[in-house]
């Protein structure tokens, strides 16, 4: 009887160490591998069968198996046993025959071999072998195989102890890990389910182990491992709607799980409720496709108008032109709005690479700016103002990127901006860090939503101002800066204005 048939009795586990004439080599053999805390080989030989049975999670190579033959060997003759020859030993590997199993391809290669005679009262004695993969045995488990070998009973009883804390450990961890976890042998009796098992499948309470896997009103998890079962499937991936909804999907990953030698040990469920993530992905999708549908017809209207403004069909007075510019102007912020929303889905799936260029010039930016927004400006009565502080090298970074972020910020200043307010642009560098500003006369935003602008979605506009957008231009612009190495922030009091800074860190990126 192995340490695994003597823990499972109906899915319970028992505190009780086991009996000494439960100690068999097999069981001793199979404590022994689950206590260790490194990868091991664990051998043993009994007299009576002349068989070396070990156990191992990596494939041992011939060269290997020859060394666990003669330090076995050589121990029985050590011992006064009279024994088959040395290499008519037959050696089996996780219960398989060692000449059935394919020699492996890896180097891992067995470093220390460690034998004792094992003397249990009332059995015969046999000879226990521990090797280690790669380097030696430390001191706390050679401890543990000599206190075996000179006290059986405490030594197993020692043994036994380490197993239930491993056990416990382990419990503990599934318990507190995000997804819902779900455990039962072939007889669908559970085993373990941890409470996110729990609630995600709507189980009244914890079930007991070795109770029968049942469906709830939310899903039936054992209708799938039966057909698991009946198509002879191992594994299945899938994704099932709890309780009938179309809103509320949970994904399903059932993994059959294998001893060593094959035989079989139940049924792993690992369950995640994955419904925020499939309606952010199909709001992703959303976005994707209106934006594109929006933006074809705006490009082909703001091509009409660019014939008109250039006077290729037919003269303009002044009145018109300036009606037109302001249409353009629109059309501009517009397509700048729909370019968020693309930006924004794409920041967060981390599709956006920067294309960080070399001798970037903050004032070329500004410029860029303040021309794009010149027109925009000046229907609403604000003076645009910029101020770059002498000093300032050249640095690098993705300048489409850098002037999406000053337009992005511009935008905002102007459109929270009283009439006859000015927006100034400023930057310095200090510390081998660029520091860009952008200064309005609004009525400035309060504490408590500084932090919270920056989020997706979020906008704060007084009530006189009936401006409004996406709510993405800030997050954005945190989301670039942020790919840089920078940092975004906001001075703001109510009446005094805003002023949002962020921040390039000029060395970090040319290194």
């Amino acid at each position: 009887m192995t340490y695994s048939d003597h823990i499972s009795n109906g899915g319970q586990a028992t505190t009780e160490a086991p009996a000494l004439y439960f100690a068999d080599p097999a069981m001793i053999r199979d404590m022994l591998f689950q206590v260790a805390d490194c990868e091991v080989c664990v051998a043993t030989f009994e007299r009576r069968s002349g068989e070396i049975h070990l156990q191992s999670r990596y494939p041992l190579k011939g060269a290997d198996l020859k060394k666990i033959r003669a330090v076995i060997f050589k121990r029985a003759l050590e011992n006064g046993w009279q024994i088959a020859p040395e290499d008519t030993l037959k050696v089996f590997i996780n219960g398989k025959p060692a000449d059935s199993i394919i020699p492996p391809r890896d180097k891992h290669e067995l470093k220390t071999f460690l034998t004792h005679l094992i003397s249990v009262p009332g059995q015969e004695p046999f000879i226990l072998c521990v090797c280690r993969f790669d380097r030696e045995l430390e001191e706390n488990f050679r401890f543990t195989l000599d206190f075996l070998a000179a006290d059986p009973e405490k030594g197993l009883f020692k043994l036994w102890r380490r197993i239930l804390r491993q056990r416990q450990d382990f419990e503990l961890l599934l318990t507190n890990v995000i997804d819902g976890v779900i455990l039962c042998d072939d007889e669908q009796r559970i085993l373990f389910v941890n409470e996110r098992a729990r609630k995600l499948t709507g189980m009244p309470a914890l079930p007991k182990r070795g109770s029968k896997l049942e469906a709830t009103t939310q899903c039936d998890l054992p209708a799938l491992l039966h057909e698991l079962t009946e198509k002879k499937i191992c594994q299945l991936n899938r994704v099932i709607r709890l309780g009938g909804s179309s809103a509320h999907l949970m994904g399903v990953r059932i993994q059959h799980l294998q001893g060593l030698a094959g035989e079989a040990v139940g049924w792993l469920l690992v369950l995640r409720d994955i419904s925020a993530s499939w309606h952010a992905d199909q709001m992703r999708s959303t976005i994707s496709m209106t934006s594109h549908e929006l933006n074809t017809p705006l490009t082909a209207i703001k091509s009409s108008i660019d014939l008109l403004l250039e006077e290729k069909i037919g003269g303009l007075n002044e009145n018109q032109k300036k009606v037109l510019g302001i249409v353009e102007d629109d059309i501009r912020h517009m397509q700048r709005l729909l370019r968020n929303l693309l930006d924004s889905s794409r920041l967060e799936e981390g599709k956006v690479e920067l294309d960080r260029r070399k001798y970037v010039r903050i004032e070329f930016i500004f410029s860029r700016v303040m021309e794009s927004y010149a027109l925009h400006a000046e229907t609403r009565g604000i003076t645009l103002k910029a101020k770059v502080m002498p000093g300032i090298s050249d640095f690098q970074a993705d300048r489409d990127r850098i002037t999406q972020i000053l337009m992005n910020l511009v935008d905002n200043a102007i459109k929270f901006s009283p009439m006859g307010g000015v927006v100034t642009l400023h930057a310095e560098e200090k510390d081998s860090t660029l520091i860009v500003t952008v200064q309005d006369q609004g009525s400035g935003i309060p504490e408590t939503h500084q932090e919270r602008i920056f989020e997706r979605f979020v906008q704060y506009a007084p009530e006189e101002n009936d401006q409004r957008g996406f709510g993405l231009g800030l997050s954005i612009a945190r989301d670039i800066v942020h790919s840089h190495g920078g940092e975004i922030g906001v001075h703001s009091k109510p009446g005094e204005g805003s002023a949002f800074y962020f921040t390039i860190p000029k060395n970090r990126l040319e290194h």
